[in-house]
């Protein structure tokens, strides 16, 4: 089993004393395009689409940089493995997950998602309402 976690989630603390515990299993995303550590498996994902980055979900620039570089990325899970994907209230954290469960059926998808209930203005409904859009799919 693989767990996989982005930098920009919640869950990602490298002093996280639980993720040192699984750390031969976690795989962290950078989705910065930048590691900070050596001690996790790392996936770095390029920087090939520029812009301002307004949109959200399947459209985002971030998720096409991930998705160019798919073949890395089934090549790091390897092939009819379970996968644990770690999300949370960021929309980001869901890219890696998307990614694959879009473009593959040969891996054994777990999600375990934390969306945020909270509703605090409008923009914070509307990052909630594209959150549970993004799951939907």
């Amino acid at each position: 089993m693989k767990i996989i976690i982005t930098d920009s989630g919640l869950f990602w603390n490298p002093w996280n004393p639980v993720l040192k515990k699984y750390k031969d299993l976690v795989t962290v995303v950078w989705l910065s395009g930048a590691k900070s550590t050596d001690e996790y498996n790392s996936f770095i994902c390029p920087q090939k689409y520029f812009g301002l980055g307004m949109s959200m979900g399947v459209g985002s620039i971030v998720y096409k940089n991930l998705e160019s570089e798919l073949d890395r990325l089934f090549q790091m899970i390897g092939v009819c493995e379970d996968v644990l994907f770690l999300t949370d209230n960021s929309i980001e954290s869901l890219y890696p997950y998307l990614v694959i469960k879009n473009n593959s059926c040969r891996v054994n998808l777990h999600l375990l998602a934390s969306p945020a209930w909270y509703f605090e203005g409008k923009k914070e409904f509307r990052c909630i309402k594209s959150y549970c859009r993004i799951y939907q799919n």
